[in-house]
């Protein structure tokens, strides 16, 4: 979904602009040289600049409309062509199947060797199975060792994929985190 910053606040008298630090960083040449704090989200911040008039805020118009704070300017991104996803996740697993399904994975590798990358994405690219993302963690367990997480352009219902997985089983703990519906929700 598009994302558009606002700044809203109870009056113009205010001193400090409050937001998430990403929000923050995706306004900065709009805060330049203004006096920010940093919050734990978006609608914390509304939170705190409808509780009191020293705070603006900087957020989405509908969490400004939620909390009655008027805004003061709209669309003070930095880039107005910046979007975000939003997943939906329920206590049983769905598994979605045919045109624009996803599949996310998380992959935990047995142990650490030359080539173990290239040896978790090769079952992929054999079985013509694209990668929308992947993205490496620190598992947390010691330094240095991580694990992956994948996404997928299939779903675990598919044979190909079938195949990629139990081939991956071998040397890599596989956990699937669903198949769903790729939405393009441009408005």
């Amino acid at each position: 979904m598009p994302i558009h910053h606002c700044l809203a606040a109870q009056g113009d008298d205010y001193q400090i602009i409050i937001s998430h630090p990403q929000a923050l960083s995706q306004c900065s040449a709009f805060l330049a040289g203004k006096k920010i704090m940093e919050s734990m989200s978006t609608a914390k911040a509304m939170k705190t600049a409808a509780e009191d008039h020293r705070y603006a805020a900087i957020g989405s118009r509908e969490a400004a409309e939620y909390h009655s704070l008027p805004i003061l300017k709209h669309d003070i991104e930095d880039n107005h062509d910046n979007v975000t996803r939003f997943l939906v996740i329920s206590l049983e697993e769905l598994i979605a199947t045919g045109e624009n399904t996803r599949t996310s994975i998380l992959l935990k590798p047995k142990e650490d060797k030359p080539g173990l990358l290239f040896y978790m994405l090769a079952p992929f690219a054999v079985q013509n199975i694209n990668l929308a993302k992947i993205e490496s963690l620190p598992s947390g367990r010691k330094m240095g060792e991580y694990v992956f997480y994948v996404e997928i352009d299939g779903s675990v219902q598919e044979e190909r994929v079938k195949s990629a997985l139990n081939f991956l089983r071998n040397s890599v703990d596989v956990h699937s985190l669903g198949s769903y519906q790729v939405k393009d929700l441009k408005l």
